[in-house]
């Protein structure tokens, strides 16, 4: 029961903040990418796939 973080970034830049993790001591993982498309969030580790309309802000 902690908190998680999220960053959006290009991916360009994924490689200038890797390091970020490792110098402050706390995991990260590159959980993914942004495609054109439908919106939808896929969560492979876990098999869950969310489609657009349940996406909303709450």
């Amino acid at each position: 029961m902690g908190a998680g973080f999220a960053l959006f970034i290009p991916d360009a830049d994924v490689e200038k903040l890797w390091d970020i993790p490792t110098v402050y001591d706390f995991g990260a993982v590159h959980a993914g990418h942004v495609e054109e498309g439908n919106k939808r969030v896929i969560i492979k580790p876990k098999g869950l796939e969310y489609l657009g309309e349940t996406l909303g802000v709450r």
